[in-house]
């Protein structure tokens, strides 16, 4: 399906139609691969420019965010945002209306706050009353589960988003899932993943991660050779570029001189 959603930007730009509609195929190629409904296609082809603008706030602008914070680390989050007061407000809306996503909210708060028992503890309590459909729940339980060195937990409950829709956020789930194998020990597993995601994609977190990786395993060539990828692209990067991505940058030069 992606193929033929790209064969299509193609054809587009052949035949001169708008630039609303080559839009709307970019986010009909996003939703795809973030596993989204299939209604999502419908209205972004048949109301090209409503349907591109509707998803890109509804869906686009908040997975974006979401994905930012998380891969950031509860570290870097904690210095943009200050995590004590978004705890408090999270609590309180959710003592005020406590629905699954202001109770996602809460256990999103701890994590970022550093207290990563007891957001495992609330993704426990938002997973009992999510329904089967909504993987937001598991993945995101999946990162707390990890933080709190539950590696174990975390792979099952990337293993069950897979089964349920393996095309689910692939590149998200795929990172999260070497990163939990790794850490419960299953090294060959892990190159696996890494690989994969690293192929596939190429982007710069997941290249970031499998050579911090690499270097765990002694395989230092391998490392470097990402890591010289990694300083081309950092050099082509503006200043926010830089400025988002400042937490991985600086574990990978600490990971980097440690090898010397």
């Amino acid at each position: 399906m992606e193929q033929m959603l790209e064969s299509l930007v193609d054809t587009i730009s052949i035949y001169g139609v708008g630039v609303h509609m080559i839009i709307a195929v970019f986010f009909a190629i996003h939703a795809m691969r973030r596993g989204q409904q299939m209604y999502w296609l419908w209205i972004l082809f048949v109301f090209p420019f409503l349907g591109s603008v509707v998803y890109f706030f509804t869906m686009y602008l908040p997975n974006t965010r979401m994905e930012h914070n998380m891969r950031s680390g509860v570290g870097g989050v904690a210095r943009l945002l200050n995590p004590g007061k978004e705890l408090r407000e999270a609590k309180k809306m959710y003592d005020l209306t406590p629905s699954l996503r202001n109770q996602m909210r809460v256990a999103q708060a701890l994590l970022l706050k550093g207290e990563v028992g007891a957001a495992a503890a609330e993704y426990d309590a938002c997973l009992s009353r999510a329904p089967e459909v909504d993987l937001d729940v598991p993945l995101a339980a999946a990162y707390a589960k990890l933080a709190n060195q539950q590696p174990d937990a975390a792979v099952n409950l990337l293993r069950g988003i897979r089964t349920k829709n393996p095309e689910f956020r692939v590149e998200e789930v795929t990172l999260l899932s070497a990163k939990a194998l790794a850490a419960n020990g299953n090294q060959d597993a892990a190159r696996q993943q890494f690989e994969y995601v690293v192929t596939r994609y190429g982007q710069f977190d997941a290249k970031a991660a499998y050579a911090m990786w690499l270097l765990e395993q002694k395989d230092v060539a391998y490392a470097k050779q990402l890591k010289q990828e990694l300083d081309q692209t950092i050099r082509l990067w503006p200043r926010h570029a830089k400025h988002l991505n400042r937490v991985q940058m600086k574990a990978l030069k600490k990971a980097f001189a440690q090898v010397g």
